[in-house]
Formats: structure tokens, C-alpha cells, sequence
């Protein structure tokens, strides 16, 4: 939960740093993450950007973790109860909730993030907003057959496939989507 609270807006390789310097420090644990001092906790995580923002959401977060009973209690909430308090808690959109019910409590759902969309966007087109996100949530997640080792895999492979290839502009020479991707071939790539 740290982790997808810390990575927004950033690199993961900084929250790498940011994590080390809290694990180096002990403060990766709930109680005493909502008790440390907030200077003290944004020159920790410092690396990953926007440190007074996240250090304040980091702390209420954990506070609200410990109010609930930690992740024994959490990890009997249905899914769409703990989704939406997640959504609750200052800081957490639907990408971060979806993120830490896949990777933190083991729920089969699909992460929908810019790699995602930029990707069916290029492949298929898709439309905008909330519905549209939830849609392609649904599609994906049926197409890993509501699993989350595969969901997890799947996600991966989009973000490596974003990193690599689809980026805002994209490297298509050697990309493997290539042959089905309505993107590759067009003008607005010939322009670039």
C-alpha cells in the first residue's frame, strides 16, 4: 500500500529509494508509520516527489489501517466494500485502490493505468471517462479469468509493454502488437 501511494507521479526506481530509507528506518509498519513525525517522514521519502503531500497521506492512511484492525480485519471486507474505503482515504483514485486490492490483498481485479489505456486506445480505441476505464477493467479481467496470478502477469507485461514501446511517443520498430495495432500504421505516426 505504501508503495502505490508512493509511486504516483513517479518513477518506481525513486520509490525504491523512499522504501529502503522507511524499511532502514523501521517505519514500514502501520503503527509506527502513523505516529512518525512528518518532517522526519517526508526527508525519508523524499525521492519520490511530492514528499509533504504523500508523508500526510502516508500517516493518515496508516492511522485509518490501525483504526480498521490492520490487514487481518481489512482482508475479510468484500471486495467492493474495501475498494470504496480505499477510495475514501485522501490520496487513493480507483488506479491505487485497484493496486492494492490486486497486489496487497490478493483480489482479482485489473489495474487500469495511463499504459493501459494508452494501449487500447492504439490498439482498439475506447472511450473516455470512468465507464470507459470500468469497461476495460471488466474486459481485462475476464480475459485473465478473474485470476490474479494471471492479472498481475498481464498487468506487468502492459507496463513493461508502455515503458518499452507505447510511450506517449511510441517506438513501434519491433513491437509485437505491430500487425494488429491500428496506430502503427497511420499517418499521425508517419508524421512523427
Amino acid at each position: 500500500m505504501i508503495g502505490a501511494l508512493l509511486v504516483q507521479q513517479t518513477r518506481w526506481v525513486q520509490v525504491e529509494q523512499s522504501l529502503a530509507a522507511l524499511r532502514a528506518q523501521s517505519l514500514l509498519r502501520p503503527e509506527l508509520l502513523a505516529d512518525v513525525d512528518l518532517q522526519r517522514l517526508a526527508e525519508l521519502i523524499r525521492p519520490s516527489g511530492f514528499n509533504h503531500q504523500k508523508s500526510a497521506r502516508l500517516r493518515r492512511i496508516a492511522g485509518w489501517w490501525q483504526a480498521q484492525g490492520g490487514y487481518p480485519a481489512l482482508s475479510r471486507w468484500t471486495t467492493p466494500d474495501l475498494r470504496g474505503a480505499l477510495l475514501g482515504q485522501s490520496g487513493v483514485g480507483p488506479e491505487t485502490a485497484d493496486a492494492i486490492l490486486l497486489y496487497g490483498f490478493n483480489r482479482p481485479v485489473f489495474v487500469v493505468d495511463a499504459y493501459l489505456r494508452r494501449l487500447q486506445q492504439r490498439l482498439a480505441g475506447r472511450t473516455d471517462g470512468d465507464n470507459g476505464d470500468q469497461a476495460l477493467a471488466r474486459q481485462w479481467l475476464a480475459a485473465c479469468d478473474h485470476d490474479v496470478e494471471r492479472c498481475r502477469q498481464a498487468h506487468a507485461l502492459v507496463v513493461i509493454h508502455g515503458q518499452r514501446n507505447c510511450r506517449p511517443k511510441p517506438d513501434c520498430r519491433g513491437c509485437p502488437l505491430q500487425p494488429g495495432c491500428s496506430y502503427a500504421g497511420s499517418s499521425i505516426l508517419a508524421r512523427r
